[in-house]
């Protein structure tokens, strides 16, 4: 395949951000890595808390430009060397190469407030637009993990299953939060 054609299977159409594929691909790379050089990495997942509100709320052409916009938020509460990919509809993944647990918690925590504080439809729609106490804020449910951990991981996707389950714990106990696996265990 020519540079081109590759670059595209690494990009997200709508958001430019990196795909799911080459988030794999980046992933197993930095595990490998951190297991060779003992150094840590981390995952970071966002997953947003009652996306399809905004699409029933506002259409899908407003949903569109807020999946747009909170790509454009992790960009900018991200340091260039993370790797922030959409996986699908509005979930995001940040791979945080030489980052430990703790370093990583307070990157998405960061994360976290910067979503729930962006009002993301108000350049787009004009507020008279809106029903009457709609809200065009969002939030967002986020898990973390970290190789090294107590718990023995064995591979890259070892340490994605353990950020989702960080993550589905931050749903279930209540959104808007973020959970690290070793909180959750």
């Amino acid at each position: 395949k020519d540079p081109a054609q590759q670059e595209n299977l690494a990009v997200d159409q709508m958001t430019g951000l990196y795909s799911p594929k080459y988030l794999w691909t980046r992933l197993r790379e930095e595990y490998h890595r951190a297991v060779r050089y003992e150094i840590p990495v981390s995952v970071i997942l966002v997953d947003v808390d009652a996306f399809g509100r905004i699409n029933d709320n506002f259409g899908y052409q407003v949903g569109d430009y807020v999946i747009m916009k909170i790509a454009n938020t992790i960009l900018n509460n991200t340091r260039i060397t993370d790797i922030v990919a959409r996986l699908e509809g509005a979930s995001y993944a940040v791979i945080l190469p030489q980052t430990d647990v703790q370093g990583a918690y307070f990157e998405a925590e960061r994360l976290r407030v910067s979503l729930s504080q962006t009002d993301y439809i108000d350049d787009f729609m004009n507020s008279s637009r809106r029903r009457k106490n709609e809200s065009a804020k969002i939030t967002a449910s986020i898990g973390v993990a970290t190789y090294p951990a107590e718990e023995k991981i064995e591979t890259e996707k070892d340490l994605f299953h353990r950020a989702r389950r960080a993550m589905d714990k931050a749903k279930t106990g209540g959104k808007n939060k973020t959970f690290t696996f070793e909180k959750v265990g």
